[in-house]
């Protein structure tokens, strides 16, 4: 599936806000708070993954060449 950049960089930071939504209109709700630890640990997977997968490809691309 392709996504844009800008909304392929910004999920998480959806995730994040839709979780915090969930809480803020439905309340404290046992559904509301199910829904918003879904998309919380959507969010924070997310960034994980990312994160480890930025690693490993700076990793192989090599040490980076001084800018002058």
């Amino acid at each position: 599936m392709w996504l844009p950049d800008w909304l392929y960089e910004r999920l998480p930071h959806l995730y994040a806000a839709a979780a915090l939504g969930c809480l803020l209109i439905f309340g404290a709700s046992l559904a509301a708070g199910f829904s918003a630890l879904l998309f919380g640990c959507a969010a924070a997977l997310t960034l994980l993954q990312r994160r480890r997968a930025r690693a490993a490809a700076a990793r192989r691309a090599g040490p980076r060449k001084p800018r002058r």
